[in-house]
Protein backbone atom coordinates (compact mmCIF):
# COMPACT_ATOMS: atom_id res chain seq x y z
CA UNK A 1 0.00 0.00 0.00
CA UNK A 2 3.02 2.29 0.39
CA UNK A 3 3.57 5.22 2.71
CA UNK A 4 0.56 6.72 4.46
CA UNK A 5 0.48 10.12 2.76
CA UNK A 6 -1.16 12.86 4.77
CA UNK A 7 -4.20 14.50 3.18
CA UNK A 8 -5.04 18.19 3.04
CA UNK A 9 -8.44 19.21 1.69
CA UNK A 10 -10.86 22.05 1.00
CA UNK A 11 -14.47 21.85 -0.12
CA UNK A 12 -17.54 24.01 -0.60
CA UNK A 13 -20.86 24.18 -2.38
CA UNK A 14 -23.11 26.95 -3.71
CA UNK A 15 -26.74 27.23 -4.79
CA UNK A 16 -25.80 28.96 -8.05
CA UNK A 17 -27.49 32.01 -9.52
CA UNK A 18 -30.88 30.55 -10.36
CA UNK A 19 -31.78 28.24 -7.45
CA UNK A 20 -32.67 28.84 -3.83
CA UNK A 21 -32.11 25.24 -2.63
CA UNK A 22 -29.03 23.07 -2.86
CA UNK A 23 -29.33 19.39 -3.78
CA UNK A 24 -25.57 18.79 -3.75
CA UNK A 25 -23.97 17.00 -0.78
CA UNK A 26 -20.36 16.89 0.39
CA UNK A 27 -19.00 14.47 2.96
CA UNK A 28 -15.86 12.84 4.21
CA UNK A 29 -14.44 10.31 6.63
CA UNK A 30 -11.15 11.41 8.16
CA UNK A 31 -10.28 9.54 11.39
CA UNK A 32 -8.87 11.13 14.52
CA UNK A 33 -6.45 8.31 15.37
CA UNK A 34 -3.46 7.03 13.45
CA UNK A 35 -4.51 3.37 13.81
CA UNK A 36 -7.82 4.13 12.07
CA UNK A 37 -5.97 6.17 9.45
CA UNK A 38 -3.74 3.18 8.71
CA UNK A 39 -6.72 0.83 8.56
CA UNK A 40 -9.23 2.93 6.61
CA UNK A 41 -7.38 5.89 5.13
CA UNK A 42 -9.51 8.88 4.09
CA UNK A 43 -12.76 8.92 2.11
CA UNK A 44 -14.10 12.03 0.34
CA UNK A 45 -17.42 12.08 -1.53
CA UNK A 46 -19.68 14.37 -3.55
CA UNK A 47 -23.31 13.71 -4.55
CA UNK A 48 -25.63 15.74 -6.77
CA UNK A 49 -29.34 15.08 -6.22
CA UNK A 50 -31.23 14.83 -9.49
CA UNK A 51 -33.31 17.97 -9.96
CA UNK A 52 -36.98 17.57 -10.73
CA UNK A 53 -37.33 14.30 -8.83
CA UNK A 54 -38.81 13.88 -5.39
CA UNK A 55 -36.38 14.24 -2.46
CA UNK A 56 -33.30 14.83 -4.63
CA UNK A 57 -31.49 16.58 -1.80
CA UNK A 58 -32.39 13.82 0.65
CA UNK A 59 -31.09 11.18 -1.76
CA UNK A 60 -27.72 12.96 -2.00
CA UNK A 61 -27.54 13.29 1.81
CA UNK A 62 -28.33 9.64 2.34
CA UNK A 63 -25.98 8.43 -0.40
CA UNK A 64 -22.98 9.96 1.38
CA UNK A 65 -24.17 8.93 4.83
CA UNK A 66 -24.62 5.31 3.77
CA UNK A 67 -21.42 5.24 1.71
CA UNK A 68 -19.33 6.07 4.76
CA UNK A 69 -21.20 3.47 6.81
CA UNK A 70 -20.61 0.78 4.18
CA UNK A 71 -17.00 1.86 3.66
CA UNK A 72 -16.14 1.31 7.33
CA UNK A 73 -17.65 -2.16 7.53
CA UNK A 74 -15.29 -5.16 7.57
CA UNK A 75 -14.73 -6.48 4.07
CA UNK A 76 -13.75 -9.77 2.47
CA UNK A 77 -12.86 -8.16 -0.86
CA UNK A 78 -9.25 -8.37 -1.99
CA UNK A 79 -9.08 -4.82 -3.34
CA UNK A 80 -10.34 -1.41 -2.30
CA UNK A 81 -11.95 -1.01 -5.73
CA UNK A 82 -14.10 -4.11 -5.21
CA UNK A 83 -14.98 -3.01 -1.67
CA UNK A 84 -16.02 0.48 -2.78
CA UNK A 85 -18.04 -0.84 -5.72
CA UNK A 86 -19.93 -3.21 -3.40
CA UNK A 87 -20.51 -0.34 -0.95
CA UNK A 88 -21.99 1.84 -3.70
CA UNK A 89 -24.26 -0.96 -4.92
CA UNK A 90 -25.61 -1.36 -1.38
CA UNK A 91 -26.09 2.42 -1.11
CA UNK A 92 -28.01 2.36 -4.38
CA UNK A 93 -30.27 -0.45 -3.24
CA UNK A 94 -31.06 1.27 0.06
CA UNK A 95 -31.78 4.66 -1.52
CA UNK A 96 -33.99 2.98 -4.12
CA UNK A 97 -35.96 1.09 -1.46
CA UNK A 98 -36.51 4.19 0.69
CA UNK A 99 -37.20 6.87 -1.92
CA UNK A 100 -38.06 4.94 -5.13
CA UNK A 101 -38.71 8.16 -7.08
CA UNK A 102 -35.46 9.91 -6.21
CA UNK A 103 -31.90 9.70 -7.51
CA UNK A 104 -28.47 11.24 -7.12
CA UNK A 105 -25.05 11.11 -8.71
CA UNK A 106 -22.11 9.97 -6.58
CA UNK A 107 -18.36 10.35 -7.03
CA UNK A 108 -15.92 9.47 -4.27
CA UNK A 109 -12.25 8.76 -3.67
CA UNK A 110 -10.59 6.69 -0.95
CA UNK A 111 -6.94 7.47 -0.20
CA UNK A 112 -5.15 4.58 1.49
CA UNK A 113 -1.38 4.72 1.77
CA UNK A 114 -0.23 6.13 -1.56
CA UNK A 115 -3.17 4.77 -3.56
CA UNK A 116 -6.34 6.55 -4.67
CA UNK A 117 -9.43 4.50 -5.49
CA UNK A 118 -12.21 6.34 -7.31
CA UNK A 119 -15.83 5.28 -7.64
CA UNK A 120 -18.37 6.98 -9.89
CA UNK A 121 -22.05 6.90 -10.86
CA UNK A 122 -23.51 9.78 -12.90
CA UNK A 123 -21.96 12.94 -14.28
CA UNK A 124 -20.13 14.37 -11.27
CA UNK A 125 -16.43 14.14 -12.08
CA UNK A 126 -13.10 13.20 -10.55
CA UNK A 127 -9.76 14.55 -11.77
CA UNK A 128 -6.11 13.80 -11.01
CA UNK A 129 -3.74 16.81 -11.02
CA UNK A 130 0.05 16.46 -10.95
CA UNK A 131 2.84 18.89 -11.91
CA UNK A 132 0.39 21.30 -13.53
CA UNK A 133 -1.35 18.67 -15.67
CA UNK A 134 -5.00 17.64 -15.14
CA UNK A 135 -6.33 14.21 -16.11
CA UNK A 136 -10.03 13.38 -16.09
CA UNK A 137 -10.43 10.06 -14.27
CA UNK A 138 -14.17 9.41 -14.54
CA UNK A 139 -16.47 9.34 -17.54
CA UNK A 140 -19.89 10.99 -17.54
CA UNK A 141 -22.81 8.57 -17.59
CA UNK A 142 -24.97 10.68 -19.88
CA UNK A 143 -26.69 10.49 -23.24
CA UNK A 144 -27.57 13.36 -25.58
CA UNK A 145 -31.32 13.64 -26.16
CA UNK A 146 -33.43 16.28 -27.96
CA UNK A 147 -34.42 19.18 -25.72
CA UNK A 148 -37.59 20.08 -27.65
CA UNK A 149 -36.15 23.37 -28.87
CA UNK A 150 -34.11 22.06 -31.77
CA UNK A 151 -31.05 21.30 -29.64
CA UNK A 152 -29.85 18.58 -27.28
CA UNK A 153 -29.42 18.07 -23.56
CA UNK A 154 -27.61 15.46 -21.50
CA UNK A 155 -29.69 12.79 -19.78
CA UNK A 156 -28.25 10.62 -17.02
CA UNK A 157 -27.94 6.95 -17.92
CA UNK A 158 -26.87 5.89 -14.40
CA UNK A 159 -27.76 7.29 -10.98
CA UNK A 160 -27.93 6.16 -7.37
CA UNK A 161 -31.48 5.10 -6.46
CA UNK A 162 -32.91 5.01 -9.97
CA UNK A 163 -32.98 1.21 -10.31
CA UNK A 164 -32.28 -1.62 -7.85
CA UNK A 165 -29.36 -2.93 -9.95
CA UNK A 166 -26.43 -0.66 -10.79
CA UNK A 167 -23.18 -0.77 -12.72
CA UNK A 168 -20.40 1.07 -10.88
CA UNK A 169 -17.16 2.46 -12.37
CA UNK A 170 -13.96 2.20 -10.32
CA UNK A 171 -10.46 3.52 -11.00
CA UNK A 172 -7.14 3.35 -9.14
CA UNK A 173 -4.14 5.66 -9.26
CA UNK A 174 -0.77 5.75 -7.50
CA UNK A 175 -0.11 9.03 -5.71
CA UNK A 176 2.95 11.12 -4.91
CA UNK A 177 3.61 14.07 -2.64
CA UNK A 178 2.12 17.23 -4.16
CA UNK A 179 -0.52 15.47 -6.26
CA UNK A 180 -4.10 16.71 -6.07
CA UNK A 181 -7.50 15.08 -6.56
CA UNK A 182 -10.49 17.18 -7.65
CA UNK A 183 -14.18 16.26 -7.36
CA UNK A 184 -16.76 18.58 -8.96
CA UNK A 185 -20.46 18.52 -9.77
CA UNK A 186 -21.80 19.29 -13.23
CA UNK A 187 -22.72 22.78 -12.04
CA UNK A 188 -19.05 23.56 -12.66
CA UNK A 189 -18.16 21.31 -15.58
CA UNK A 190 -21.05 22.59 -17.73
CA UNK A 191 -19.19 25.92 -17.85
CA UNK A 192 -15.50 25.27 -17.17
CA UNK A 193 -13.33 23.25 -19.52
CA UNK A 194 -10.73 20.82 -18.24
CA UNK A 195 -8.01 23.32 -19.16
CA UNK A 196 -9.65 25.99 -17.00
CA UNK A 197 -10.04 23.59 -14.07
CA UNK A 198 -6.40 22.59 -14.57
CA UNK A 199 -5.36 26.23 -14.15
CA UNK A 200 -7.45 26.80 -11.03
CA UNK A 201 -6.42 23.48 -9.45
CA UNK A 202 -2.87 24.82 -9.14
CA UNK A 203 -3.95 27.59 -6.74
CA UNK A 204 -3.90 27.23 -2.94
CA UNK A 205 -6.64 24.81 -1.93
CA UNK A 206 -9.22 27.24 -0.53
CA UNK A 207 -8.53 29.74 -3.32
CA UNK A 208 -8.96 27.01 -5.93
CA UNK A 209 -12.33 25.95 -4.50
CA UNK A 210 -13.60 29.55 -4.40
CA UNK A 211 -12.30 30.30 -7.89
CA UNK A 212 -14.03 27.32 -9.51
CA UNK A 213 -17.32 28.22 -7.81
CA UNK A 214 -17.05 31.94 -8.59
CA UNK A 215 -16.22 31.38 -12.26
CA UNK A 216 -19.02 28.85 -12.65
CA UNK A 217 -21.44 31.39 -11.20
CA UNK A 218 -20.08 34.13 -13.39
CA UNK A 219 -20.54 31.97 -16.48
CA UNK A 220 -24.22 31.42 -15.68
CA UNK A 221 -24.62 29.48 -12.43
CA UNK A 222 -27.73 27.70 -13.64
CA UNK A 223 -27.18 24.72 -11.30
CA UNK A 224 -25.85 23.98 -7.83
CA UNK A 225 -22.03 23.93 -7.73
CA UNK A 226 -19.85 21.76 -5.49
CA UNK A 227 -16.07 21.40 -5.40
CA UNK A 228 -13.80 19.20 -3.30
CA UNK A 229 -10.00 19.23 -3.66
CA UNK A 230 -7.44 17.03 -1.89
CA UNK A 231 -3.66 17.49 -1.78
CA UNK A 232 -1.25 14.74 -0.78
CA UNK A 233 1.53 15.63 1.65
CA UNK A 234 4.56 13.92 3.12
CA UNK A 235 4.04 10.52 4.80
CA UNK A 236 2.71 10.47 8.36
CA UNK A 237 5.39 9.21 10.75
CA UNK A 238 3.49 8.14 13.85
CA UNK A 239 0.52 8.82 16.13
CA UNK A 240 1.83 12.14 17.45
CA UNK A 241 2.61 13.35 13.92
CA UNK A 242 -0.88 12.38 12.76
CA UNK A 243 -2.57 14.10 15.72
CA UNK A 244 -0.67 17.30 15.03
CA UNK A 245 -1.68 17.11 11.36
CA UNK A 246 -5.38 16.57 12.17
CA UNK A 247 -5.54 19.28 14.82
CA UNK A 248 -4.19 21.78 12.28
CA UNK A 249 -7.27 21.25 10.07
CA UNK A 250 -10.34 20.51 12.22
CA UNK A 251 -12.59 20.70 9.17
CA UNK A 252 -12.24 21.35 5.47
CA UNK A 253 -15.29 23.41 4.61
CA UNK A 254 -14.78 26.78 2.92
CA UNK A 255 -17.68 29.11 3.68
CA UNK A 256 -19.03 30.82 0.56
CA UNK A 257 -22.37 32.64 1.09
CA UNK A 258 -24.99 32.01 -1.55
CA UNK A 259 -25.50 34.94 -3.91
CA UNK A 260 -23.41 36.64 -6.60
CA UNK A 261 -19.70 35.71 -6.97
CA UNK A 262 -17.60 37.20 -4.20
CA UNK A 263 -14.60 38.42 -6.17
CA UNK A 264 -16.41 40.85 -8.46
CA UNK A 265 -20.00 41.65 -9.44
CA UNK A 266 -21.84 39.78 -12.14
CA UNK A 267 -21.29 41.31 -15.57
CA UNK A 268 -23.92 43.78 -16.74
CA UNK A 269 -25.93 42.33 -19.65
CA UNK A 270 -25.00 43.88 -22.99
CA UNK A 271 -28.05 45.43 -24.60
CA UNK A 272 -28.47 45.40 -28.39
CA UNK A 273 -27.66 48.69 -30.13
CA UNK A 274 -30.60 51.08 -30.57
CA UNK A 275 -32.57 50.70 -33.77
CA UNK A 276 -31.55 53.25 -36.43
CA UNK A 277 -34.35 54.27 -38.75
CA UNK A 278 -33.44 54.65 -42.43
CA UNK A 279 -33.49 58.22 -43.79
CA UNK A 280 -36.63 59.33 -45.54
CA UNK A 281 -36.04 59.41 -49.29
CA UNK A 282 -36.02 62.91 -50.72
CA UNK A 283 -38.62 62.06 -53.34
CA UNK A 284 -41.34 61.54 -50.71
CA UNK A 285 -40.40 64.43 -48.48
CA UNK A 286 -43.32 66.43 -49.87
CA UNK A 287 -45.79 63.86 -48.58
CA UNK A 288 -46.58 64.95 -45.06
CA UNK A 289 -48.12 61.62 -43.98
CA UNK A 290 -45.04 59.61 -44.93
CA UNK A 291 -42.59 62.08 -43.42
CA UNK A 292 -44.40 62.07 -40.08
CA UNK A 293 -44.16 58.27 -39.58
CA UNK A 294 -40.40 58.17 -38.64
CA UNK A 295 -40.87 61.20 -36.41
CA UNK A 296 -43.72 59.49 -34.54
CA UNK A 297 -41.62 56.33 -34.10
CA UNK A 298 -38.73 58.34 -32.70
CA UNK A 299 -41.04 60.18 -30.32
CA UNK A 300 -42.49 56.82 -29.16
CA UNK A 301 -39.03 55.34 -28.52
CA UNK A 302 -38.03 58.50 -26.63
CA UNK A 303 -41.12 58.28 -24.42
CA UNK A 304 -40.41 54.60 -23.64
CA UNK A 305 -36.83 55.46 -22.74
CA UNK A 306 -37.94 58.24 -20.39
CA UNK A 307 -40.40 55.85 -18.73
CA UNK A 308 -37.74 53.18 -18.18
CA UNK A 309 -35.36 55.71 -16.65
CA UNK A 310 -38.10 57.03 -14.36
CA UNK A 311 -39.05 53.51 -13.20
CA UNK A 312 -35.49 52.24 -12.80
CA UNK A 313 -35.24 52.93 -9.01
CA UNK A 314 -38.52 51.11 -8.39
CA UNK A 315 -37.47 48.18 -10.60
CA UNK A 316 -34.12 47.94 -8.84
CA UNK A 317 -35.78 48.00 -5.42
CA UNK A 318 -38.18 45.25 -6.47
CA UNK A 319 -35.34 43.08 -7.80
CA UNK A 320 -33.40 43.54 -4.56
CA UNK A 321 -36.50 42.64 -2.55
CA UNK A 322 -37.04 39.46 -4.57
CA UNK A 323 -33.37 38.50 -4.27
CA UNK A 324 -33.44 39.05 -0.50
CA UNK A 325 -36.53 36.83 -0.29
CA UNK A 326 -35.02 34.10 -2.47
CA UNK A 327 -31.59 34.10 -0.73
CA UNK A 328 -31.92 34.50 3.04
CA UNK A 329 -29.15 36.28 4.92
CA UNK A 330 -26.39 33.95 6.07
CA UNK A 331 -25.76 36.00 9.20
CA UNK A 332 -29.24 36.08 10.69
CA UNK A 333 -30.07 32.99 12.83
CA UNK A 334 -32.99 30.89 11.66
CA UNK A 335 -35.47 29.40 14.06
CA UNK A 336 -34.45 25.81 14.65
CA UNK A 337 -37.95 24.51 14.04
CA UNK A 338 -37.93 25.78 10.46
CA UNK A 339 -34.82 23.76 9.61
CA UNK A 340 -36.55 20.38 9.94
CA UNK A 341 -39.60 19.82 7.75
CA UNK A 342 -42.10 17.08 8.50
CA UNK A 343 -40.91 13.94 6.75
CA UNK A 344 -42.30 10.41 6.53
CA UNK A 345 -40.67 7.61 8.51
CA UNK A 346 -37.37 6.17 7.32
CA UNK A 347 -36.20 9.46 5.78
CA UNK A 348 -33.71 11.98 6.99
CA UNK A 349 -32.91 15.65 6.54
CA UNK A 350 -29.38 16.86 7.22
CA UNK A 351 -27.12 19.69 6.15
CA UNK A 352 -25.31 18.84 2.92
CA UNK A 353 -21.89 19.03 4.52
CA UNK A 354 -21.26 15.99 6.69
CA UNK A 355 -18.15 14.81 8.46
CA UNK A 356 -17.65 11.33 9.83
CA UNK A 357 -15.10 10.80 12.57
CA UNK A 358 -14.22 8.06 15.04
CA UNK A 359 -16.88 5.56 13.90
CA UNK A 360 -19.76 4.97 11.53
CA UNK A 361 -22.39 5.89 14.11
CA UNK A 362 -21.22 9.34 15.20
CA UNK A 363 -21.41 12.32 12.87
CA UNK A 364 -20.58 16.01 13.16
CA UNK A 365 -22.15 18.81 11.16
CA UNK A 366 -20.33 21.86 9.80
CA UNK A 367 -22.25 25.05 9.21
CA UNK A 368 -23.57 28.23 10.73
CA UNK A 369 -24.93 26.16 13.59
CA UNK A 370 -23.52 22.88 14.88
CA UNK A 371 -25.22 19.56 15.31
CA UNK A 372 -24.46 15.93 16.08
CA UNK A 373 -26.12 12.95 14.46
CA UNK A 374 -26.48 9.45 15.88
CA UNK A 375 -28.05 6.48 14.15
CA UNK A 376 -30.81 4.83 16.15
CA UNK A 377 -30.13 1.06 16.18
CA UNK A 378 -33.82 0.11 15.98
CA UNK A 379 -34.34 2.35 12.94
CA UNK A 380 -31.05 2.22 11.02
CA UNK A 381 -32.03 4.86 8.47
CA UNK A 382 -33.77 7.34 10.76
CA UNK A 383 -31.62 10.02 12.33
CA UNK A 384 -31.94 11.55 15.75
CA UNK A 385 -30.72 15.13 15.44
CA UNK A 386 -29.47 17.68 17.96
CA UNK A 387 -29.38 21.27 16.68
CA UNK A 388 -27.40 23.75 18.76
CA UNK A 389 -28.54 27.26 17.92
CA UNK A 390 -27.61 30.57 19.56
CA UNK A 391 -28.96 30.43 23.14
CA UNK A 392 -31.16 27.41 22.48
CA UNK A 393 -30.92 23.66 22.09
CA UNK A 394 -33.73 21.64 20.55
CA UNK A 395 -34.36 17.97 19.86
CA UNK A 396 -36.13 16.78 16.74
CA UNK A 397 -37.18 13.30 15.66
Amino acid sequence: MGDNLRVFAAMSRHCGQHRTSNEDALGYYYPQHYSDFEAHGVLMALADGVGGLESGELASDMAILLLVEEYLKPTSYATMAAHLAAAVRQVNLTVHQIFQKSATTLVAVAVTGNQATFVNVGDSRAYYWSHGQLTQITQDHTQAVPNGAGGFKNKLTRAIGHKPALEVDTFTHTLAVGDRLVLVSDGATRYLSNLVIQEYAALPLETAVKKIIDESNRAGGIDNISVLILELGTPVKDESDFRAHRSAQPNFYVSIPDGPPATEPLPVPVLPPPMVLPPVPAKVSSTHRQSRIPILVLLLLFAIGVGVVALRPQLQAELERQFATAVPSQSSPTAAATLIPTLPDNTLRVNRVLTFEESAVTYKRIGQDTAAFALKPAQPYRLQEIYTMPDTTQWYR
